[in-house]
């Protein structure tokens, strides 16, 4: 009988196999291990699948250290195999040496799982991807420039979320971290983007503090979004109509299509040759005044390089040109879960066990909690797929925060969460990071995928053994760091 594989995604099938490449193997009739067999696969028994005897799965799904040979040259699965090959994981955690052209060092704290991403802007190591849902594997012993570089290119953040099982309320050490003192954020209405350029606009803020500026209450779908990172690059994500009477060089957006036209711009206010006289600043100066007079309402936060200047300096500067310009705050909300049971996770098993979860189900538990949905006695609540504990926890704390959030503020919650989850020896703690949906960028230039998939998010969750996974979910074109 011509045989063919049951794992999703899989089009392998007997019949096509001339070169007997493949073999097919049956579920083991083992109840603990078929039933590990089911969740590596990612399908569960019931009406639409039913394992029977002619239910197989292929040799493309197993590692080649799973199989032995008989004596008649057949090959078999050793006793035990488990499927750990397939298209949603790039790597499965075995450990083996870097390649020379990774340019990545190995070090015996460090797992080497290392994978090619010729749409990524740099590799990635122990990475895992679902989609467009990558997992990025860490250990506290490691440096923490990686994680540093990757919360701070992350300039315009919208809310963050902080789950704690096993908490009632919020820390006081995050509680200081939230109030972003030192690094006040302001509404300022109709910015002209001819005041960004003014030479002592540059000088005294661009060159002397880290700037952070985005359009506000602009659709980066239909309309115009300009940006002003604290690199000092001007970014604007246009309209053909604006970009075409503009007059500045630009290139297509990766998004251009036949319903969006739209064009990207991106000037380095803090090149050499962007200075007053030269050809390249003149140009400018030209486009934002006599060709077309541009104004956006903006959110606004610089932080001084010097401790003796203070951050309100910018909106001191905007008030004395005649604009409006209002402080603005964070708005929060508290949800304090009883009686929660808490998902089984083994840091060091991200794709999971037969006793704890992967990493795709502690996602989903996150993400109903931080929704407010895990009731699963609720028939409109979440239904959970993954292996819970069974140790009640008294409480789980669920809180979020949403307005501009800074990169700085992240980071230094990050750094105060992993010291928690080790000083009160809680199973895990979570941190979520949303991005604004109409930011030209997501990490650093890189354009944000609005059309597919556009999400801007990223999700630290923190083991009290040192381990930390990075969840990311990004557009379908979007780029990574």
């Amino acid at each position: 009988m011509a045989h063919h594989c049951c794992v999703p995604f899989c089009k392998n099938d007997a019949r096509y196999d001339r070169e007997k490449l493949l073999s097919f193997h049956s579920f083991p009739k083992d109840e603990n291990l078929r039933k590990e067999w089911t969740m590596k696969i990612k399908r569960d028994e019931g009406p639409l699948f039913r394992i029977r005897k002619h239910t197989k799965v292929c040799s493309a799904h197993f590692k080649a250290t799973d199989f032995k040979r008989t004596l008649t040259g057949r090959r078999d699965l050793r006793k035990g195999a488990v499927p750990s090959m397939f298209k949603w994981v790039s790597k499965s955690l075995e450990h083996h040496q870097p390649r020379a052209h990774h340019n990545v060092q190995n070090t015996t704290n460090q797992q080497s799982v290392h994978t090619e991403r010729s749409n990524m802007a740099a590799k990635m190591v122990n990475t895992y991807r679902s989609g467009k849902l990558i997992l990025d594997v860490s250990k506290s012993s490691e440096k923490d420039n990686k994680c540093d570089k990757f919360i701070l290119s992350h300039y315009f953040n919208f809310s963050v979320g902080i789950i704690i099982p096993g908490v009632k309320e919020l820390p006081k050490s995050l509680k200081k971290a939230l109030q972003q003192d030192g690094m006040s954020v302001y509404f300022v209405k109709q910015v002209p983007l001819s005041l960004l350029i003014s030479p002592f606009f540059l000088e005294n803020f661009c060159r002397k503090g880290r700037l952070y500026m985005m359009s506000h209450g602009t659709k980066i779908d239909t309309e115009d979004c300009v940006a002003l990172l604290p690199s000092g690059k001007l970014v604007m994500n246009l309209t053909k109509d604006t970009y075409e009477r503009l007059g500045l060089e630009g290139k297509k957006s990766q998004f251009h299509d036949t319903r969006h036209h739209r064009y990207v711009v991106i000037l380095n206010l803090l090149d050499a040759s962007f200075a007053p006289g030269k050809k390249t600043y003149e140009r400018v100066k030209w486009a934002f005044t006599d060709r077309l007079n541009l104004f956006y309402n903006m959110l606004v936060s610089w932080i001084p390089h010097s401790c003796d200047v203070s951050s309100s300096s910018v909106s001191t500067f905007f008030e004395t040109h005649g604009l409006f310009s209002v402080l603005v705050g964070l708005k929060d909300k508290t949800n304090t879960f009883t009686d929660i049971k808490v998902p089984i996770v083994n840091s060091q098993e991200p794709n999971g066990t037969v006793e704890s979860c992967d990493f795709e189900d502690l996602f989903d538990w996150l993400g109903s909690v931080s929704c407010d949905c895990i009731n699963s006695d609720d028939l409109n609540g979440f239904l959970p797929l993954y292996e819970a504990s069974d140790k009640i926890l008294t409480n789980c704390l669920s809180y979020e925060t949403r307005g501009f959030i800074l990169p700085q503020t992240v980071q230094k919650l990050l750094h105060d969460l992993k010291d928690i989850v080790v000083d009160q020896n809680l199973p895990f703690v979570a941190l979520t990071v949303h991005g604004f949906n109409d930011t030209p960028t997501t990490w650093d230039t890189r354009e944000h995928g609005f059309q597919n998939n556009g999400d801007n998010l990223y999700t630290y969750v923190i083991f009290p053994d040192g381990t930390s996974w990075c969840y990311t979910a990004i557009g379908a074109f979007d780029t990574f760091i």
